[in-house]
This record gives structure tokens, C-alpha cells and sequence, in this order.
């Protein structure tokens, strides 16, 4: 009799970061999709140091929520894993977009945004206190603005 070899679909890395709390869960209904259309998945804290990158087709950048504390370290990751696999979004996309600065160019560009102050760190009657706000510089505008808010009562 011939035997068959069992055939799996592709391994796709999910990217996400070590402190993931329990109660988020916005991943599973991709990975179950993701697993009834044949591929296996693996939820990767961004930065392990023992992921082997290029055992996988591609690599899913999900819930690496920690990136900001260590945003040139995360941009090198990309860098990385982009060497040794597909990284979804591409790493000069990771590169924009991980510094908020890339929501004024879509705004100078004429995209809608959301209500948005823009408060920058040290800036007249914004945030001065760097305990407060020096982790925020490259985060959401909103988290920057609220920040600013809160040290200065705008």
C-alpha cells in the first residue's frame, strides 16, 4: 500500500511580546482561522533570544505591545527576522510606523485622523516632567497628549 505523507500548510511565527496578559485574546480567532486553512502557528515573544526566525514562512508582527520601551531594538529584530523569513509588515514599514511621527506625514498627506493633539515632550504647555512622560516620546498621540494633560492640566 502507498503510504502518505502527512502534508502541513505553512509555519507562520505570530510576534508577540513576553508580559501578553491572559485576558487578551484578539489573536484566536486569526489563529484558528489561520489553522483551518492549513498553516501552524507559534505565539513568539518578539524578542526570545532562542526563536529560530527561519524555521518558519513568515512572521505575523501582532501584539509586540513592549516595542515602545526599546523601539531601536525592535527595529533591528524586524531587521533580522525579515533576513530569515517574511515578515508581515515589512521592516521599513516597522521602521515608519514605530515612531508616531508617521501619523503627521498620513495627515500632511490628507488621510483623516482621529481628534488628535500634539503634544511633544518639553514642549510650551506640555509635559516637562520626564518621570511622568519620557517613556511616551514615540507612543500613540492620544497616550502622549493625555500624559502632557495630566502633568501640565490641559
Amino acid at each position: 500500500p502507498l503510504r502518505r505523507r502527512a502534508v502541513t500548510g505553512p509555519r507562520i511565527a505570530i510576534a508577540s511580546c513576553r508580559s501578553l496578559p491572559e485576558w487578551e485574546a484578539d489573536d484566536a480567532p486569526l489563529i484558528a482561522r489561520l489553522g483551518e486553512q492549513g498553516a501552524v502557528t507559534e505565539t513568539i515573544p518578539w524578542d526570545a533570544p532562542d526563536a529560530a526566525w527561519s524555521d518558519f514562512d513568515a512572521c505575523l508582527i501582532r501584539t509586540t505591545w513592549d516595542y515602545a520601551e526599546r523601539r531601536d531594538d525592535f527595529v533591528a529584530w524586524a531587521e533580522r527576522v525579515e533576513a530569515r523569513t517574511k515578515l508581515f509588515n515589512p521592516a521599513s514599514v516597522v521602521t515608519w510606523n514605530t515612531h508616531k511621527g508617521y501619523l503627521r506625514e498620513l495627515e500632511a498627506a490628507g488621510v483623516p485622523l482621529i481628534d488628535t493633539v500634539w503634544v511633544l515632550f518639553g514642549s510650551a504647555g506640555g509635559a516637562t516632567d520626564p518621570g511622568k512622560c519620557a517613556e511616551l516620546p514615540n507612543t500613540k498621540p492620544s497616550r502622549r497628549a493625555s500624559c502632557a494633560a495630566m502633568v501640565s492640566g490641559l
